[in-house]
Order: structure tokens, then sequence, then C-alpha cells
């Protein structure tokens, strides 16, 4: 669906605090392993990214964290700030 949209080469950047939010509201629940199937499917993928922060404390973060970077995403992440 998306491939007659999108020409060359394609990277896409997904911010993670907007999708946590999004996805809690909508009450989805993404499958990040699917979405990445499905970009490398429909499009001529250069690169998919995934920016967030992390909590070194928090061992499931962290884990989650692995794991995206583990199926094929380029993780870029900030340690949390608390206020």
């Amino acid at each position: 669906m998306i491939s007659k949209y999108v020409k060359g080469k394609t990277a896409v950047f997904i911010d993670a605090s907007n999708i946590y939010f999004s996805q809690k509201t909508l009450g989805w629940r993404i499958d990040f392993k699917k979405l990445l199937d499905y970009f490398k499917k429909e499009t001529d993928l250069f690169r998919i990214a995934f920016y967030g922060a992390l909590n070194p404390d928090n061992e499931r973060e962290r884990k989650f964290h692995d794991f995206m970077e583990i199926i094929g995403y380029v993780v870029k992440h900030k340690k949390v700030k608390f206020i």
C-alpha cells in the first residue's frame, strides 16, 4: 500500500515518546517486528531508527531497546532526566 507513495530509498524515524502515548491513547499495541517487516517488504528501506529515553535502572526498558537493536532498528537513546 505505501509503496505507491514512496519512491527510492526510505528512512523511517520513530520517536518513542510519541509512539508510546499514541498507542496508549488509542488502545493499540504496536508489533515493532511486524512494522519493520512491512517497511522492508513495501519500500527500499535504507534505515529505520528508534529514538527514546532510557532509565538505566529499568531492566525492562533496557531489554526492549536491546531487542529493537537485535531485530534491526538503529536505536538512539538518552538517559532519562528526573526533575
